[in-house]
């Protein structure tokens, strides 16, 4: 790892993420799938799909399973938001990190940084802004 990489991560812990809740130890879900030995893994962010009601959420919701993997695509050139950060399952857009989380998980994809996102919660009877909870973490 870099000094930069290094650094971005101790500035970001010294920030207050860790007193704010925003990283959590969790088993990792690589260990319950048994990819590989449990390793530590940290949650970044919790989250409803932002916009998921506007993209190919509705059409797929009832398809979708907790511990589904999601890719995070960020969109530097989206005129909204240059943080933004595209939310896909299966190759299909479900919408996006939501604005009042985007900021970290932005820094620190451009990091490069170990990060998997995952279905958290999927609701198909609730309100589309409510259906599908996915989580952020650091393995």
């Amino acid at each position: 790892m870099d000094k930069d990489r290094r650094s971005f991560f101790k500035q970001l812990l010294v920030m207050g993420a860790a007193s704010l809740g925003a990283l959590r130890a969790t088993k990792g879900l690589a260990a319950v799938r048994n990819e590989e030995p449990a390793r530590q893994a940290y949650m970044i962010s919790l989250f409803y799909v932002a916009g998921f009601k506007y993209y190919q959420g509705p059409s797929l919701v009832r398809k979708m399973r907790e511990e589904d993997p999601v890719t995070m695509v960020m969109e530097p050139q989206n005129p909204y938001d240059p943080f933004a950060v595209r939310l896909e399952w299966n190759g299909e857009k479900i919408g996006y990190i939501p604005r009042t989380e985007n900021g970290v998980v932005n820094s620190l994809l451009q990091q490069e940084a170990p990060l998997q996102g995952f279905i958290y919660k999927v609701n198909p009877k609730a309100d589309p802004w409510e259906a599908v909870m996915v989580e952020v973490l650091m393995v």
